[in-house]
């Protein structure tokens, strides 16, 4: 079986490569503006206190899943952390399961390294579809039946998550409206949405800045997060200037807001770069947290006033 139609645009949070290809394969014509912002994902920053490159992966989802159930696309069954010690029966059990989805016209994101979309099967097994047109080590072609050894012989697990259509959708004000209030959770009061040795908001600069001090600026993890963290506020940006044409009288706000995402965005890209000197990188990450907190409050100002009712 082969999903006709179905792509994974290369966005640097694979997560919402794959839900974008799931909106456009639903006929739901999100923009990627409006699926990050929308979601909050767009305002979302976590980072390990090692600076570690699993940061834009390891956070607590339920509220974003909420989110995105307003944008037209539900969660369905998750298989979680599926490991070495998985009976071959319950593999072939979800195996099953995940098919007989996919034929009823729902999707299947695998969740590895990245998160991938499968394409289909055959008689060995699921086809992922490849962001990054397998140039990264992270992607996988394939999950062979039975032994699901691509995943579990590098890492020793893998998990699945089943897609499917829904048919709430959230007007987009009210919408907007909830991803600003769940933007201030996360920057002030993430702790329900943070894993153990993470911290979100104001926390991930804290622990971004303190690794940097310690000499962790020149690593791979400090570089991607600046690309997954850089790229959400780059759509956070997109999203405001798109939102004004919903909010009448809002214009002004909305695009004083898109500005200051878009310098947030290009401030922690500056920062990313592990060849810039290290006191230079927590000047830039000092300034983005600071304008991402005056951001935060703008957006708050904007539900309270021209985004009511």
């Amino acid at each position: 079986m082969e999903i006709a139609n179905l792509e994974q645009p290369p966005f640097a949070a694979t997560l919402m490569g794959c839900l974008k290809g799931a909106s456009d394969y639903f006929g739901l014509d999100s923009s990627p503006a409006m699926l990050y912002g929308l979601t909050g994902h767009a305002f979302l920053i976590n980072m390990h206190a090692e600076l570690e490159p699993s940061s834009p992966y390891v956070w607590m989802k339920s509220r974003f899943i909420q989110l995105l159930e307003g944008c037209g696309i539900r969660f369905t069954t998750h298989y979680d952390m599926l490991t070495n010690d998985t009976p071959e029966s319950e593999r072939a059990a979800v195996e099953r399961e995940l098919k007989s989805a996919m034929e009823a016209g729902k999707l299947c994101m695998v969740n590895f390294l990245e998160h991938q979309l499968v394409a289909g099967f055959d008689g060995d097994g699921f086809i992922m579809l490849q962001p990054w047109n397998g140039t990264a080590f992270s992607e996988i072609k394939s999950l062979s039946f039975g032994t699901w050894v691509q995943c579990l012989k590098e890492a020793g697990w893998v998990s699945f998550t089943v897609l499917a259509r829904s048919e709430r959708r959230t007007p987009i004000r009210q919408a907007a409206r909830d991803a600003i209030a769940y933007a201030y959770e996360l920057f002030y009061h993430p702790v329900a949405y943070q894993a153990p040795g993470y911290r979100i908001g104001e926390g991930a600069y804290d622990n971004w800045i303190s690794g940097v001090k310690r000499g962790l600026g020149t690593g791979h993890g400090h570089w991607w997060n600046a690309q997954v963290w850089s790229e959400s506020r780059s759509r956070g940006s997109a999203f405001f200037g798109e939102l004004a044409e919903s909010a009448p009288g809002a214009e002004q706000e909305c695009a004083a807001l898109s500005h200051a995402f878009a310098a947030i965005s290009e401030m922690i890209a500056k920062a990313g770069d592990r060849e810039l000197p290290a006191n230079q990188q927590i000047e830039l990450l000092t300034e983005a947290k600071r304008s991402e907190a005056a951001a935060i409050s703008a957006m708050q100002k904007l539900a309270a006033s021209s985004l009511a009712g």
